[in-house]
């Protein structure tokens, strides 16, 4: 069986564990899981796991009360909740004592695992929610730093492409993808347009305005000619080989061969990646992806990247051209010009420092309707609505300049529609995380004070979030009216 636990696979030891929570970088999340029906189970594994705790140590036992947001001291509901994660004080709960002691801190979770399975004296209900937990179902325990990323939205960004070369990010609408990557991508290249691009994807997006295609164009002579030119995608890659070429002090593509052919290539690669481009693709999943990137779902597998993995394209056979001014009877104009020196007349291929971004929202197509083998050469990263509401609020309120709007204020509305959102996923109308509302629906509500507040609320929901709720319920009849009456409710307004 399979491990996803937190960031941990089956390999990880109870003791890296126990280390990383000793460092402070192990934190609980039970808002969600404390609406189901086995709050225990999860006790429970947060006891074996950590081996107990001791009623000795009081910056565990100062932790377990943050953990469940209990500021009492009188040692009952947290304790009573936490089924007393104490070696001193179990509550008479001497099988799971037992077991605490039964797991040694170099087992992996694989063997957790299997001695969870084999646990005879546990109710099988229990037990299973356990084994889901461990398999990451119904799981809420992360890393501190995750959660922080998941909180406010440019962190998450930061980190996600400061990591990976290829990464997709998905969410509900609103929850600021598009902007988050833009933003990161303007300060991480002084927003050097020349390093950069951005496109919108569209339902007649395809190939030739992606990659390559013919192309009515104008030459020297007046003439409209049908020639091969580049799409947006390979016409940057282009520059970007260039510019490359520049900053290596390389002149020819096949010197740039020979470079990467020796054993230079490394150090080449590292040097290269210290200037790397972005391009951003917004509502990635509104094309025929198959369409748009042909041949070019080779060239995309970072490992085949780079002038050793050339490919050819659907008009290899044809002289490339560009767009380049000319004067023409005294008049500049724009002509086509066959490219001199093409560094992919062997071959496209896509640079080793350029980073593909692609941003979409769930509900217009899901992930799982995406082919695999573009899948697995991204990195999906889910943007949750309800993770990033407070900071995004927060963030939201600092651009417009509003000093009006508290803290406090904003803590509170998170909060508020943070309890729509799970209505709306809670009811019986098959809505997921998908449909939640975003922070970007409550733009204007940062602009007022915490005098103005309910009142911005409530023209809020009227103007912006009772209509997008009709339109995810179009064509129902039944439970309509309850959804957006229990969403006012959740709201408070």
């Amino acid at each position: 069986m399979k491990i996803d636990f937190c960031g941990f696979n089956e390999k990880t030891t109870v003791k890296e564990i126990r280390d990383r929570y000793l460092d402070g970088n192990v934190c609980l999340e039970l808002k969600e899981y404390r609406k189901r029906p086995r709050l225990g189970a999860f006790d429970a594994l947060f006891a074996i796991l950590l081996g107990g705790t001791s009623n000795t140590d009081q910056t565990r036992l100062n932790y377990i009360k943050t953990v469940y947001n209990k500021n009492k001291n009188d040692g009952s509901t947290w304790e009573q909740n936490a089924l007393v994660h104490t070696t001193g004080r179990i509550n008479g709960n001497k099988e799971l004592m037992t077991f605490i002691n039964s797991v040694d801190p170099s087992d992996t979770l694989d063997t957790v695992y299997n001695k969870i399975n084999n646990w005879s004296k546990i109710k099988p209900n229990e037990k299973q929610v356990l084994l889901e937990m461990l398999e990451g179902k119904n799981n809420q325990m992360q890393t501190a730093n995750n959660i922080l990323s998941v909180r406010k939205i440019e962190e998450l960004v930061k980190k996600n492409i400061d990591e990976n070369k290829q990464v997709i990010f998905t969410g509900a609408p609103g929850t600021g993808k598009t902007w988050a990557v833009r933003d990161y991508v303007g300060k991480k290249t002084n927003y050097d347009k020349d390093r950069y691009r951005f496109v919108q994807f569209h339902s007649s997006y395809d190939y030739t305005d992606f990659v390559e295609g013919l192309r009515p164009v104008p030459n020297v002579k007046g003439e409209n000619i049908f020639v091969r030119m580049d799409g947006i995608f390979k016409e940057f890659c282009r520059d970007i080989v260039e510019r490359n070429l520049k900053m290596l002090n390389i002149s020819t593509i096949s010197g740039y061969k020979e470079a990467m052919d020796s054993d230079r290539r490394n150090e080449i690669v590292n040097k290269l990646n210290e200037t790397p481009y972005y391009f951003v693709i917004d509502e990635i999943n509104r094309a025929d992806l198959s369409k748009v990137f042909g041949e070019l779902m080779f060239g995309l597998e970072e490992s085949y990247r780079g002038i050793n993995n050339r490919f050819d394209t659907q008009y290899k056979n044809l002289n490339t051209y560009h767009m380049v001014k000319k004067n023409v009877a005294g008049i500049e104009k724009n002509v086509a010009e066959e490219i001199d020196e093409d560094c992919f007349e062997e071959g496209f291929f896509v640079p080793e420092n350029l980073i593909i971004i692609g941003t979409m929202n769930d509900i217009d197509r899901s992930v799982e309707s995406f082919d695999f083998a573009l899948r697995r050469r991204f990195v999906w990263i889910d943007i949750k609505a309800n993770d990033v509401m407070e900071e995004s609020l927060k963030s939201m309120r600092t651009a417009v300049g509003n000093s009006n709007l508290s803290d406090q204020t904003i803590k509170d509305i998170a909060s508020r529609i943070i309890d729509m959102n799970d209505g709306i996923s809670n009811t019986q109308m098959g809505l997921t995380e998908a449909y939640h509302i975003g922070p970007a629906y409550f733009k204007e509500l940062v602009r007022v004070g915490d005098a103005d507040v309910e009142e911005e609320l409530v023209r809020v929901f009227a103007n912006r979030i009772e209509p997008i709720l009709r339109e995810y319920t179009r064509g129902r009849k039944n439970g309509v009216k309850e959804l957006i009456e229990g969403a006012k409710e959740d709201l408070g307004i």
